[in-house]
């Protein structure tokens, strides 16, 4: 039978998950609030052609996992992500910046 620590243990973990779930979707929305109208459009048309190996990219599903790097193989989902060469340096290096926090 399950005590009062067991579930105070459990809520705790639920707690740390809805956290970071928060914390991933504040940074998803805070990335996108810092894109220019050009660099939204170019997102757009950076849909229409694949990654290649080597690119780097943000996912905006898992922004707490980094910066990323496409690796053969991977399947990435068009429309989740913001590849580095479809924003300026500057927005580029603002989005590093924001998810080392």
């Amino acid at each position: 039978m399950p005590t009062h620590a067991d579930a105070t243990k459990n809520d705790g973990k639920s707690e740390e998950q809805e956290e970071r779930k928060k914390k991933s979707f504040i940074t998803r929305e805070a990335i996108l609030a810092i894109l220019s109208d050009e660099e939204v459009a170019k997102l757009s048309a950076a849909e229409a052609r694949p990654l290649i190996q080597g690119d780097d990219y943000v996912d905006l599903e898992h922004p707490e996992k980094g910066v990323l790097k496409v690796h053969a193989g991977d399947v990435l989902r068009p429309g989740t992500l913001v590849p580095r060469n479809a924003v300026r340096d500057k927005t580029w290096s603002a989005i590093v910046a924001m998810l080392a926090r």
